[in-house]
């Protein structure tokens, strides 16, 4: 009895045992045929995906090709719009140029001799008006209206083309660039020497430095500056005599 229990016992365990390895057998077997299936799967895919693409491919490359022409063709017609605004600029700056110097050569050509001509008349006007504002009354009425509407005429004038006249009243600074000193006048003030004592005749500028006639004016001079300052110092109180 007991020989057959184990006899059955063996028999059961042997069964057991070949059936675990027929599941092993049979997994290993599932999984390669799963790998194969995928392998396969892939190729099949890779193939249709290159059938599919190979056209497509081919219509790319010449269109890349043209993009490429396409980039350079842009580059070279931007050097050369680049270089057209360059050129452009310059002309403009030229024209500009032009015109100044156009513009320029017509005042100092017409403009500026027409001036000229103008300044007696000015010394008049001013010399006039002189004589009737230090209480002599030479022009009365309608005359002297004359006088001030040619004034406002030249005036006008004058503006409109650029041009001011200089008259520095009297004690103002010496300036060489616009002044010309034509007489001296004695005094006894050394603050006062070097200074302008009067304008006697006016002067005329054009812009901001160009200068058509320069102002006659006459200057103070010093004549014993020494004892000038010596005298205020004892006046003052203090001695200036070393």
């Amino acid at each position: 009895m007991c020989e057959e229990k184990t006899n059955r016992s063996g028999h059961v365990h042997g069964a057991t045992a070949t059936q675990n390895v027929d599941r092993r057998d049979i997994g290993i077997l599932l999984n390669q045929c799963i790998e194969t299936v995928a392998e396969n799967a892939v190729a099949r895919a890779s193939q249709e995906f290159e059938r599919q693409t190979t056209p497509l491919q081919a219509k790319i490359e010449p269109l890349a090709t043209a993009v490429a022409r396409v980039q350079r063709s842009q580059g070279v017609l931007s050097e050369k719009l680049e270089a057209l605004i360059a050129y452009s600029q310059l002309l403009e700056k030229a024209s500009q140029e032009h015109a100044r110097l156009s513009e320029e050569h017509y005042h100092q050509r017409i403009i500026e001799p027409m001036v000229r001509l103008l300044f007696p008349v000015v010394d008049v006007l001013d010399k006039t008006k002189g004589l009737n504002s230090g209480g002599e009354g030479l022009i009365h009425g309608a005359r002297w209206a004359v006088v001030e509407q040619i004034q406002v005429y030249l005036t006008q004038f004058f503006l409109a083309h650029d041009i001011r006249p200089i008259r520095n009243p009297s004690g103002s600074a010496l300036d060489p660039k616009v002044m010309k000193p034509v007489r001296f006048i004695p005094c006894h003030d050394p603050d006062l020497d070097g200074r302008v004592a009067g304008s006697l005749q006016a002067g005329f500028v054009r812009g901001t430095d160009r200068v058509l006639r320069f102002e006659s004016v006459s200057l103070y001079r010093c004549e014993e500056p020494t004892r000038n300052i010596a005298e205020k110092g004892k006046e003052t109180g203090h001695d200036t005599s070393d």
